[in-house]
C-alpha cells in the first residue's frame, strides 16, 4: 500500500460515493433499488409507490423553490409532483433497436 497518500473521506463524501456507486451499477442491471438511491439530477427513473393506483411511474426529481424538491411527472410539461410517495427505482430500460433502418 502507498502510504505517501491516503484519502481520508467524511461520512457523508462516503454515503454520495456509496450512492453514486450503487446508482451506476443500477445502470447495469434491472432491480428496483431504495428510492434514496435514485438520482436527483433530472434523469428519468421509474419510480414504485405501493400507496397509490398506478405504482409504476416515469418520473424525474424536480428542484422547486416554492413548494419543495419532489419526484415530478415526465408526462408533464408543467413539473406536476406524483401524489404516491415512492419507495423503490430503477434505470429505464434501453429504447428498442430502430427496425426501420
Amino acid at each position: 500500500m502507498n502510504r505517501e497518500y491516503v484519502a481520508v473521506f467524511h461520512t457523508s463524501q462516503l454515503e454520495e460515493v456509496c450512492a453514486e456507486i450503487e446508482r451506476l451499477q443500477a445502470n447495469q442491471r434491472s432491480e428496483w433499488l431504495p428510492i434514496e438511491t435514485a438520482p436527483k439530477d433530472g434523469t428519468e427513473v421509474l419510480v414504485f409507490s405501493p400507496d397509490v393506483y398506478y405504482p409504476v411511474e416515469i418520473v424525474t426529481w424536480q428542484k422547486n423553490p416554492y413548494n419543495g424538491d419532489a419526484w415530478a411527472s415526465a408526462r408533464c410539461v408543467d413539473g406536476l409532483t406524483i401524489s404516491g410517495r415512492p419507495t423503490h427505482w430503477m434505470p429505464l430500460p434501453p429504447p428498442p433497436p430502430d427496425d426501420t433502418k
